[in-house]
C-alpha cells in the first residue's frame, strides 16, 4: 500500500474470529498439527477451490496469530447473496474445525472497513472485534442485530432470484437464537445438511461429544474457560436430542463436570 494511495472504506460484511484456547493448543499440540489446523482455517476462510462455496463476489481474509478477519464487500461486481454465503462459509469453518477439537468464537457485522492483503481497519472491524470479545462469550459466532436491518436495505446482501423475505428464510435457518437473545451461527444443525454423507452425522456427533468432554475434564474447578465448554455442551445436547431423541450415548453428561 503506497503512502500516496487514497484510502477509502467499503461497505462490507466483516467477521472477526478467534480460536478458543489457542495458548493451550500451542503448549500441548505438535507443531505439524498446529500448522495443519491453521491451514484449514485459511482454506475455509478464503474459500479455496476444495473448500466450501463462498460469496461469488470478493472475499478478503487477514490472519494474525489466533485470529481471522473475513471481509466481504457488498459493493462488489457480483455481490448477490453475500450474507447467505458468508454464513454458510462460517458453518463449514466451524463444523470442520470442531472435528479437530478446535472451537471458534466470533462476531459478524456490516459496515465500513478498509482491507488489503495484510491490513484491516475501520468502524466495522472495531464492531466485529467488540462482538467477539464482549458479546460472544462462548464458542459461537454471533451476529450483530444491525445486520438484519441492513439486509433489507442492501440488495447486495440478498439472494437472487428470491425476494428479500423469502431469501431471509434461508438466512434464518442458518442461525439460532440463544437464551440471551443473541443470534449465532448454528453450525451443528446446518453442518449436517452440508455433509456429503448426512447419514454419518451421528458418528460426527459422537466425536463432537468426546471433544467437548475431553475439554471439560481438563478443569478441576469452575472458571470462565470451563463455563464456555459447559455452554457448548448444552448446545451440543440440544442438537443431539433434536436429531436423535432416544440416543443418550450422544449426550454430554454435563452433571459429571460440575464441581461441588
Amino acid at each position: 500500500m503506497s503512502t500516496d494511495s487514497v484510502i477509502k472504506y467499503r461497505k462490507s460484511i466483516v467477521t472477526f474470529i478467534d480460536i478458543l484456547g489457542f495458548r493451550e493448543i500451542i503448549a500441548n499440540k505438535d507443531p505439524s498439527w498446529i500448522a495443519q489446523t491453521l491451514q484449514l482455517v485459511k482454506k475455509y476462510s478464503q474459500g479455496t477451490a476444495d473448500g466450501p462455496v463462498v460469496n461469488p463476489g470478493e472475499v478478503e481474509c487477514v490472519t494474525f496469530s489466533d485470529s481471522v478477519v473475513r471481509v466481504c464487500p457488498i459493493d462488489a461486481e457480483q455481490p448477490l447473496g453475500s450474507l447467505f454465503f458468508e454464513l454458510i462459509s462460517l458453518v463449514h469453518l466451524q463444523f470442520e474445525l470442531a472435528h479437530r477439537g478446535v472451537f471458534l468464537r466470533g462476531g459478524l457485522t456490516v459496515g465500513d472497513v478498509y482491507v488489503d492483503k495484510s491490513t484491516v481497519f475501520g468502524p466495522a472491524m472495531v464492531r466485529a472485534y467488540e462482538l467477539e470479545s464482549s458479546f460472544a462469550i462462548y464458542p459461537r459466532i454471533v451476529v450483530d442485530p444491525v445486520v438484519f436491518k441492513e439486509y433489507f436495505s442492501q440488495v447486495a446482501m440478498q439472494g437472487h432470484p428470491h425476494d428479500a423475505n423469502v431469501d431471509f428464510e434461508y438466512i434464518d435457518n442458518l442461525l439460532e437464537c440463544a437464551e440471551d437473545q443473541i443470534y449465532f451461527v448454528d453450525y451443528l444443525r446446518q453442518g449436517k445438511g452440508e455433509m456429503d454423507h448426512p447419514e454419518e452425522f451421528q458418528s460426527y456427533l459422537k466425536d463432537h461429544r468426546e471433544r467437548i468432554a475431553s475439554s471439560l475434564s481438563e478443569f478441576s474447578t469452575l472458571n470462565r474457560a470451563k463455563q464456555k465448554y459447559l455452554w457448548l455442551a448444552n448446545y451440543h445436547n440440544q442438537v443431539a436430542n433434536a436429531e436423535y431423541p432416544l440416543s443418550d450415548e450422544l449426550q454430554v453428561q454435563i452433571a459429571d463436570y460440575y464441581v461441588t
